[in-house]
């Protein structure tokens, strides 16, 4: 027996449904979403260079800490870019000691690369 042309549409429209069903994604929870918002706001990139900051400026102390900028963090190495020479100079000496501390407070660090601007 031969189907009509509604059925037969009736048939692949169902059959399409279900498809399509299969492989629907489920709906975010809140989490995922606020997540999603955090991320693609900046905020958590933001939070974490205040806390790099701070930690910075902990160990250096204010006097050296403004002389310099921070950068990013690449490879487990600090980028700090220095105004002058002789800060490169104080700080290529302690440098041992800074990354020790600085190894406390920001996880991730392993290493400071210094470049005057």
């Amino acid at each position: 027996m031969r189907k009509t042309k509604p059925e037969l549409e009736f048939e692949y429209r169902a059959a399409e449904i279900i498809r399509n069903q299969r492989f629907q994604r489920r709906p975010k929870t809140a989490g995922q979403l606020i997540n999603a918002l955090i991320a693609s706001s900046g905020f958590a990139a933001t939070k974490q260079n205040e806390q790099i900051e701070q930690a910075w400026f902990e160990v250096v102390g204010e006097k050296i800490a403004k002389n310099t900028r921070l950068g990013s963090i690449r490879k487990g190495k600090l980028q700090v870019y220095l105004q002058n020479a002789s800060v490169k100079q104080h700080l290529t000496m302690i440098k041992s000691e800074l990354i020790s501390a600085l190894k406390q407070r920001i996880p991730g660090v392993t290493d400071i690369q210094l470049n005057v601007r």
